[in-house]
């Protein structure tokens, strides 16, 4: 899920999923891709998070993110407030731009409105006399006093009566050293104006005498019963450990008690869950197959010793993720071959043991940023607002490729529940109706049709295609090594350089006798290899 942590901790029979909702207060994504000076310990992260969420009283505040001035060891970005008075200064700022913007465009209205009419009038007298009539008429008619049968004439010939402002410029060559001056007059003011301060919705503890909440006797609202206290399952509390709310701010202390309850050393369920999570990101399965349920109704630990192992070398790291990812990366666990073997594979088809490295198939968001890095086009840029997504006429939801930020991480791409962008859904990218705890992989027939057919795939080939004539010129052989080197990480193997001089002797000859021969072949080519296994799958 985007924006939200999640641990999950055991009580008896159930799983009781603690959220914590961070885009109240940071850059959401951000905040977790950008580099810093010095690691991010996910402990004090989460301290440091429900410690100025409870700091912050107000239901409505306007805030700036000021990326410069960061938190040195954390990388936290503070939120800048601001009073009423920087409220109204940008106010009148905007209502002064607002006000000189619609002069220019009422001015370059006033400019074409007579040859606009003169060019609906030249038009109008090509049409036949009847006809002729029968528009002026409609057109003289009030829109809501028209008949169904003249807004249909109307509609009909609106491409003689509509006229975009540079059509008319053009037409009209009388007309344009004033309309380029007013253009580009209004241009600048749109460019200039300020923007209005971001805002954000907070729903925050009331100061003062702390809210009571009382046991409903059966569940009926108006029944009350004993009062309750906040706490947390008795079964995790150590003498060293109990969960005590203390009011240090203007508020109940009762998150913030409950994020240190959560980073104690001595509370290891939630760094057995956490630690499952990371080694799910890199095998494809957790030490414990349910990663949303460690508890008696989820599924047993394959490994019991080793999650452990690693939750406790992770708490000795100071709750640092990188020194997690390099203990798992640098195991021979992680770095066994793929390859099968018959004997064991007979003792442990499912590979529970892990005597080969799963192969899996990159997410989602990784194919679409694999693709963009290879064909040398990713944007690198860091942080800003994510990149608008578009539903077109056929229903598929795409990022245009004019769109500023078109190139950047599919992190940085605008995720809507009921709006998911295509491609990534095809996927299987994360679902955003339940919680997303783990994705499920799928092969589907929709995935090789994406390859073939996707517009984003075939821009992308088109464009390896051109990197790799730059980088390698005419010279057929170093193109290929480098595709698949680029690509596979890798040099070919001798079957697959043959295969590939066999498929560009093909594809020359299907494009024979056309200007455009030699793009058409090596982007073809190019989008094999993003269709192959050796690009889509991790081995």
């Amino acid at each position: 899920m985007r924006n939200r942590l999640g641990f999950t901790i055991l009580a008896g029979l159930r799983c009781i999923v603690l959220p914590i909702t961070l885009s109240a207060l940071f850059s959401g994504n951000s905040l977790i891709a950008e580099p810093r000076a010095t690691e991010l310990k996910l402990d004090e992260f989460l301290r440091l998070v429900l410690e100025r969420n409870e700091s912050l009283q107000g239901k409505l505040l306007d805030v700036e993110i000021n990326r410069r001035k960061a938190r040195s060891e954390l990388g936290v970005f503070e939120p800048a407030l601001f009073g009423s008075a920087s409220r109204e200064a940008n106010k009148r700022e905007l209502e002064k731009s607002e006000r000189e913007i619609k002069a220019l465009k009422d001015s370059l209205e006033g400019l074409l409105a007579p040859f606009r009419k003169l060019a609906q009038r030249e038009n109008l007298e090509k049409l036949p006399e009847a006809e002729r009539a029968a528009l002026q008429k409609a057109l003289d008619t009030k829109e809501k006093d028209r008949t169904e049968e003249m807004k249909e004439l109307v509609k009909t010939n609106e491409a003689i009566l509509e006229f975009k402002d540079a059509e008319l410029a053009k037409r009209f060559p009388e007309l344009t050293p004033g309309f380029e001056s007013l253009q580009a007059s209004l241009k600048r003011h749109e460019t200039e104006k300020p923007l209005a301060l971001q805002q954000i919705a907070m729903l925050t503890e009331r100061g003062g005498e702390i809210a009571r909440h009382r046991l409903l006797v059966r569940g009926v609202y108006a029944n009350e019963g004993r009062e309750v206290e906040p706490g947390v399952p008795a079964v995790f509390c150590r003498a060293d450990n109990t969960y005590q709310p203390v009011r240090e701010l203007k508020s109940s202390g009762r998150r913030l008690a409950l994020a240190r309850w959560l980073t104690s050393p001595e509370n290891s369920a939630v760094v057995r869950v956490l630690v499952n999570r990371v080694w799910q990101q890199h095998f494809g399965k957790g030490l414990v197959a349910t990663v949303d349920n460690l508890g008696l109704t989820g599924a047993q630990p394959t490994h019991p010793e080793l999650l452990d192992y690693l939750a406790t070398e992770f708490i000795k790291s100071g709750w640092r993720l990188k020194s997690l990812h390099r203990l798992i990366v640098l195991s021979a666990t992680y770095r066994q071959s793929a390859a099968m073997n018959e004997e064991a594979f007979t003792a442990d088809p499912d590979n529970k043991l892990l005597w080969r490295f799963p192969t899996q198939r990159l997410d989602a968001e990784s194919i679409r940023d694999a693709m963009l890095s290879v064909s040398g086009e990713l944007d690198h840029e860091m942080g800003g607002p994510y990149v608008p997504a578009k539903t077109r006429d056929d229903g598929q939801v795409t990022v245009e490729e004019s769109t500023p930020g078109a190139k950047r991480r599919s992190l940085y791409l605008q995720q809507r529940r009921t709006h998911p962008v295509t491609l990534l859904q095809v996927f299987d990218t994360a679902q955003m109706s339940p919680n997303a705890t783990r994705r499920n992989p799928s092969t589907v027939s929709l995935q090789s049709l994406a390859m073939l057919n996707s517009d984003f795939l075939r821009a992308r080939s088109r464009a390896f295609a051109a990197h790799l004539e730059k980088d390698c010129g005419a010279d057929q052989t170093r193109r290929i090594e480098q595709a698949m080197l680029l690509a596979f990480g890798r040099k070919p193997m001798p079957e697959e350089q043959s295969a590939a001089e066999e498929f560009l002797r093909a594809q020359a000859a299907t494009y024979a006798g056309k200007a455009d021969q030699s793009d058409r072949v090596w982007t073809d080519f190019c989008q094999m290899i993003f269709a192959s296994n050796a690009f889509l799958y991790l081995e």
